[in-house]
Parts: C-alpha cells; sequence; structure tokens
C-alpha cells in the first residue's frame, strides 16, 4: 500500500500498524504515546490537528478481540490520550470511532472544528470532511497547527506530569 503523509512524504508499506509498531513508518510529530499494546499518534494521512489515532500493535481487528490485558492498557491509554486533548485544547469536542477493520484495531479521536460546520453534523459528514483536508489543510500554517497540539498532548504524557486517570 502507498501512502502519501500529511507532509508530503511517499509511503509504501504492506501493513499500517506494523510499521508503525516497527518504527518503520514516522508520523508526523511523532509517536504520542506507546504502551506495551497500543500506539497513539496524529494520523498519518489527515491534516487535521488533535486528529488521534490508537493503533493496535498486534494484529487484532475488534475490541473484542483484547485479551484481558490488552483491554485493561486500552482502556488506560483512552483515558490519557482523551485528557491530554482535552489539555491541549479544551475546546475540542471528539467524536469516537472505531471501524473494525483488519489487520489492526485503530480508534480514531476525530476532533469537532467550527470549520467541519459546513460538512454537517453527522457521521456520513467525516469522509467529506476528510477529503475535503487531504486536499487542502496540507498547509504550513496547519501543519504548525497540528505540531503545536501534538507537542501539548506530549508534554501533558510526559511522565514527568504524573497523569492522575
Amino acid at each position: 500500500m502507498k501512502i502519501v503523509s500529511i507532509d508530503n512524504q511517499s509511503i509504501e508499506t504492506n501493513c499500517m500498524g506494523c510499521s508503525l509498531s516497527k518504527k518503520e513508518i514516522n508520523p508526523y510529530g511523532g509517536i504520542l504515546y506507546e504502551s506495551k499494546h497500543f500506539i497513539a499518534s496524529q494520523d498519518i494521512e489527515i491534516p487535521i490537528p488533535g486528529f488521534i489515532i490508537i493503533s493496535s500493535k498486534r494484529h487484532v481487528s475488534s475490541i473484542v478481540d483484547f485479551s484481558p490485558e490488552e483491554l485493561q492498557d486500552f482502556n488506560q491509554v483512552l483515558i490519557k490520550i482523551r485528557k491530554a486533548i482535552k489539555q491541549a485544547d479544551p475546546n475540542i469536542s471528539i467524536t469516537i470511532i472505531q471501524k473494525e477493520t483488519r489487520p489492526h484495531f485503530h480508534l480514531w479521536l476525530f476532533p469537532k472544528f467550527d470549520w467541519m460546520n459546513s460538512f454537517g453534523d453527522k457521521l456520513s459528514g467525516i469522509s467529506d470532511i476528510l477529503e475535503y483536508s487531504r486536499k487542502n489543510l496540507k498547509t504550513e500554517t496547519n501543519l504548525k497547527e497540528i505540531s503545536n497540539i501534538n507537542q501539548k498532548i506530549k508534554n501533558f504524557l510526559n511522565p514527568k506530569n504524573n497523569i492522575k486517570l
């Protein structure tokens, strides 16, 4: 599979989740958080600030396939990432989306911004938002905003800050 990253890098991979886990792919802004079973990063293809993806390291397509240990880890990662986004920008509301795909589970923490209102307020509008973003938001200003939010998220997730669940 060939994708174009938000900073216009061409990436060739057989499995995005495996490449991310093995650090063969470096998402824009780097890995925001990594646990034993999951990785959280800015979406690799879609340049929307605060659009964070939580991916499994193991080939598993659904939350129902998690081991008890993975489920516990996932819950902690999800709460930490959501708190970090809220800390980075308290005005961002999030839609959480999990589409069962193979081979890697991934969960979207999809932010809502005012400019998205013209696409409607239904989940069906998200695909239009993604396409619009891919075509129109790979700007220097927007990439700086993505970097800014990612840095705030990383700072909040820094172990020295002692995040409490």
